[in-house]
């Protein structure tokens, strides 16, 4: 596992200048630098919404599975149009533009804001003179990552000269130096405990795995990472827990996998390698390959495509997408679209994506949405766009809900407010949408009546 950041921090606003936003991006900087594999720190005139999107695009090249993204931002935070956002040198950038920016599949996202009014929550309007919107709308749509907000969208963020930083980052950099937590869920339980006036803002799950530092190893999140269509295997299990402690386990794991008769083991092996060496990791991940477990072979492949070897991971892919592997059907749809590791062919990229969003794949529905409204792969057709987007937009405010639900007690006020607020957002967008598709096809059908029309008449002139 390797960890990327991209650090923001503004304070030298023209309308309204604020104190301590650079020295709370160069302060997490300092303590993540022996952690993280790169780090990009943009200040004041130099965090621009296009150098913000090309410094995402030059991490984004160098991320594979698993990796971690944190986004870090101290500075101006605003709502426009009931959508909240923040302030880059010259534009604002709204938390959905951020969200679809930092587009990459099965990478972990952390987001953490110290700024007003960026809370997923109804916001208000803060008082300074607003600058230009520059940031495009049409960047490919992510799943939520977990967010950390300095406080809710109705408070504003507090500095403070004493501690030369913001409240919420101070508090922030106070768990992170703090040798007694091991785990995001223990950080987190320390910011709620901190006593910070206003309350800072929790979205997503406290079981996520977050591995801000090295010395975090969230061995009981492990499971989590492993795709869904791995079979369980309640004997290594039960192995596993009749050992005491970490080094225990570690060995009846070793033991298990030496034997090569579990391949349950070695793939576990495997994910144990997975944050310290990549070499040892490969390795073992290799060895699952080709025994009847699809997820095995899936995810070596996306190791592999990771590492530049995109003719042999198209091939597995291929190879999957033919034994009906969803996920498998959407990455060998995105190879034959990108032209790696196969022929560039749009059709082909269409007949598989869409054949991975008609078996639920939320991230190829969208895509497949794309797909129709821009006549990639296949002729335009809008109607078929909107009914893609709408389907895909339920599975969004799902997945929210369930993210919510799961989430420990402490959580679920938070979690019933968010709820709400997406369930309401997308109830409304999608009678919108219908009204719009309702519209639209009442449009089309009198086309053709007045075309049928002209054309009778034609006849009848005859």
């Amino acid at each position: 596992m390797k960890r990327y950041a991209l650090l923001i921090g503004i304070d030298q606003y023209p309308d309204a200048p604020l104190n301590c936003c650079c020295c709370d991006a160069k302060a997490m900087r300092a303590v993540l630098n022996n952690d993280f594999d790169e780090i990009i720190l943009l200040t004041n005139q130099d965090a621009t919404a296009s150098a913000i999107a090309s410094a995402w695009n030059n991490l984004r090249e160098k991320m594979c599975h698993g990796d971690l993204f944190l986004f870090y931002f101290s500075g101006h935070g605003e709502e426009q149009n009931d959508i909240p956002g923040f302030w880059a040198w010259d534009g604002f950038i709204s938390n959905k533009d951020i969200e679809r920016l930092t587009n990459k599949i099965y990478i972990n996202r952390l987001f953490i804001f110290d700024c007003c009014r960026v809370s997923f929550y109804t916001a208000g309007k803060i008082e300074y003179n607003p600058l230009p919107a520059i940031v495009p709308t049409s960047l490919p749509t992510v799943i939520a990552p977990v967010i950390l907000s300095a406080c809710c969208s109705d408070r504003v963020a507090i500095e403070s000269g004493k501690l030369l930083h913001g409240v919420f980052t101070d508090k922030i950099l106070s768990a992170l130096k703090d040798k007694n937590i091991t785990c995001f869920k223990d950080f987190l339980e320390k910011l709620r405990k901190a006593n910070i006036n206003p309350p800072p803002q929790f979205t997503g799950s406290a079981n996520a795995y977050i591995s801000i530092l090295k010395k975090w190893r969230e061995k009981e999140n492990l499971p989590m990472i492993l795709p869904d269509d791995y079979p369980d295997n309640p004997a290594l299990y039960e192995h596993l827990l009749n050992h005491s402690n970490d080094d225990d386990a570690f060995e009846a794991l070793g033991d298990a996998a030496n034997n090569g008769q579990n391949v349950y083991a070695q793939l576990y092996l495997a994910l144990y390698y997975y944050e310290a060496e990549d070499d040892r990791y490969r390795e073992w991940l290799q060895k699952t390959t080709g025994k009847g477990i699809p997820g095995a072979d899936y995810w070596y492949a996306c190791t592999i495509q990771a590492a530049g070897e995109h003719k042999k991971s198209a091939e597995i892919f291929l190879k999957l997408a033919r034994n009906d592997h969803i996920d498998a059907q959407y990455q060998f749809g995105l190879c034959c679209r990108d032209g790696k590791g196969t022929n560039l062919n749009k059709q082909d990229s269409f007949f598989w994506i869409k054949k991975a969003a008609d078996s639920g794949h939320a991230e190829a529905i969208n895509t497949i949405s794309r797909f129709y409204q821009e006549g990639i792969g296949h002729p335009k057709d809008i109607f078929k766009s909107k009914q893609y987007l709408m389907k895909y937009k339920m599975l969004q405010a799902k997945k929210c809900a369930d993210d919510m639900i799961n989430s420990p007690r402490d959580f679920f006020e938070d979690a019933i407010s968010h709820a709400k607020t997406v369930a309401q957002t997308t109830f409304n967008n999608t009678i919108k949408q219908a009204d719009s598709i309702a519209k639209n096809t009442q449009e089309l059908v009198k086309k053709k009546i007045c075309q049928t029309k002209k054309l009778i008449d034609k006849k009848l002139n005859k």
